[in-house]
C-alpha cells in the first residue's frame, strides 16, 4: 500500500515535510530564528584590549540546517552579513564545527582572495583535526577591492557603505547526528593582521589547531590553556561577543563597556548578571557612543 500523504516515504507527512520529494531532507531548523539575525562582534588588537570598541569585525549570521526524519542534519547555509570593520588590519573569519573535515562533502560560497590559506578540496580548511569553514580571508576586500584599509562604517558622518552579504552553503558526506556537529552558531573566530595563526574566538571557546597558542597569556590575555579558560582577561572581559540580535555596537574608539552600561557587570558576573545587557532597555545604553 503507498502512503498517499508521504511521497518520499521518509516516514514524515508531506503536510510536515519542507522537502515532500526528497527523503533525505524532512526538516529545517534555523538559528537564531527564521529570518532573524544574531551577532558576532571582535576587538582585533588581541592578545591588547586596544580601545576595546568591538567593532573592528562585527558579522551578523543565520544557520539554517537541514534535517532528515531522523532529525540529522544532511546540509546546512549559512547567511553571513559583514557590517563593520572598525580596524585597519586584515581580517578573516570563520567557523569551526565539531565533527572531522572528512565529513564536509563540499563548502560553498566563501570569498577567499589571497593565496595563503590551504583549503582540501572540499573546501574546508587543510591542517586542521575539526572541520573549519573559512568564510572570508580578507574584510577590507569584501568592502572595496581592500585597496583602502580604513575604518568601514564604525564613523559617524561619514560615507556608510553597503553591508556585504555571504552565503555558504555546507554539505555533509553522511548525515550528522547533533551532538557530534555541536550546536549552531558553533565555534565562530576571527584571524587578524593577516596572520592566520593569531585567532580571536568567543569567551572559553577552543582554538582551532593552526592557531599560535604564543599569544596566550601576552599583553591582556589571560588564557589559561589547562582549565579551558580562554580569550579573556585577567578581569574576565572577552575579546569576542556573541548576541542573538543584530548587534547596534559601539561607535570607533568607544569602549563597549561605555556604550553598554551592563556590560561590565554582565563580563565580571561570567555572564550571569545582565544577560540582556544589549538590549535598548532604559539606563543601559549610551546612545552616543553607539553607531
Amino acid at each position: 500500500a503507498v502512503n498517499n500523504d508521504d511521497d518520499d516515504e521518509d516516514g514524515v507527512s508531506n503536510a510536515q515535510d519542507i522537502a515532500p520529494n526528497d527523503p533525505t531532507i524532512a526538516f529545517a531548523a534555523y538559528t537564531p530564528g527564521q529570518g532573524v539575525y544574531g551577532s558576532f562582534a571582535f576587538e582585533d588588537l588581541f592578545p591588547h584590549k586596544g580601545d576595546y570598541d568591538m567593532n573592528d569585525v562585527v558579522v551578523d549570521y543565520n544557520f539554517k540546517e537541514y534535517l532528515n526524519a531522523s532529525n540529522q542534519i544532511v546540509k546546512m547555509e549559512t547567511s553571513l552579513i559583514l557590517r563593520a570593520t572598525g580596524g585597519v588590519t586584515q581580517n578573516g573569519f570563520g567557523f569551526e564545527l565539531g565533527v572531522a573535515p572528512d565529513k564536509i562533502a563540499e563548502v560553498t560560497g566563501s570569498q577567499i582572495s589571497g593565496g595563503s590559506l590551504q583549503f582540501l578540496p572540499s573546501g574546508v580548511e587543510a591542517g586542521q583535526e575539526k572541520a573549519v569553514v573559512i568564510a572570508y580571508d580578507d574584510g577590507h576586500a569584501l568592502f572595496d577591492g581592500g585597496s583602502n584599509r580604513t575604518y568601514v562604517n564604525t564613523q559617524k558622518g561619514q560615507a556608510e557603505q553597503e553591508p556585504v552579504e555571504l552565503d555558504l552553503t555546507v554539505i555533509f558526506t553522511e548525515p550528522i547526528a547533533r551532538e557530534y556537529l555541536g550546536l549552531a552558531p558553533f565555534n565562530p573566530f576571527i584571524f587578524t593582521g593577516g596572520l592566520r595563526g593569531k585567532e580571536i574566538h568567543l569567551r572559553n571557546y577552543p582554538p582551532t589547531s593552526l592557531a599560535n597558542v604564543d599569544f596566550f597569556g601576552s599583553g591582556d590575555d589571560a588564557t589559561q590553556v589547562n582549565s579551558g579558560n580562554y580569550y579573556k582577561t585577567s578581569t574576565n572581559l572577552p575579546f569576542a561577543i556573541h548576541v542573538p540580535v543584530s548587534f547596534n555596537y559601539p561607535v570607533e574608539w568607544s569602549p563597549v563597556n561605555a556604550a553598554y552600561l551592563k556590560f561590565g557587570d554582565w563580563s565580571q558576573s561570567g555572564g550571569s548578571n545582565f544577560s540582556d545587557w544589549y538590549k535598548k532597555t532604559n539606563g543601559f545604553r549610551d546612545e552616543l557612543k553607539i553607531y
